[in-house]
């Protein structure tokens, strides 16, 4: 009986810890840090180098790295956002029309000013490919088209074409494209 009741007491010390480690890692996981962990009063190991204790102060040091790195990565994410809107206020000041294709999903995003530049609204095009292919003027759309499988295939440097594209009102609009495909 004694030596259940002492193995009961040892477990329940263990456990009572383990659980709230635990706890807190899923509370990590969750990404609430706000305090450090700390488990109940313990009574002091007489030997060297408590395993708790190292174990606490090991999720401590992550979780302080953790937190630092959060910081870090907001203050990055600031910057970015700030230098979007600069090059966006640039690109609007030299009245660029731009477009991005993704070659995986082939969603292409064309900005607002490329669609002006054909004479249409910002919600009058659909994303997708063949809004650039379809406004192709007969004569061009082979040489693009096939210059730009090619330069998918065997991607150096940077890719330039002029072209014709159909502008609204049905006349065609010479274009200078120039891109880079960004893995």
């Amino acid at each position: 009986l004694l030596s259940f009741i002492i193995f009961f007491i040892i477990t329940r010390m263990i456990t009572r810890h383990l659980n709230r480690l635990a706890i807190y890692a899923e509370a990590v996981r969750l990404q609430q840090l706000d305090e450090p962990l700390v488990l109940d009063q313990r009574e002091p190991d007489p030997w060297e180098g408590d395993e708790l204790d190292q174990v606490v102060a090991a999720i401590n040091s992550m979780r302080s790295d953790l937190l630092k790195d959060i910081e870090s990565l907001k203050e990055k994410e600031q910057q970015l956002r700030e230098q979007a809107v600069q090059v966006q206020l640039v690109m609007d000041a030299a009245n660029v029309g731009w477009w991005d294709w993704n070659l995986i999903t082939n969603e292409v995003r064309y900005s607002d000013i490329w669609k002006a530049q054909l004479g249409y609204g910002p919600h009058e095009l659909q994303n997708e490919f063949y809004e650039w292919e379809n406004r192709l003027h007969p004569d061009d759309r082979l040489t693009a088209v096939h210059k730009a499988k090619a330069y998918i295939e065997d991607p150096e440097g940077a890719f330039k074409i002029e072209f014709r594209l159909r502008h609204k009102d049905g006349h065609y609009r010479w274009i200078f494209c120039r891109g880079e495909i960004i893995y």
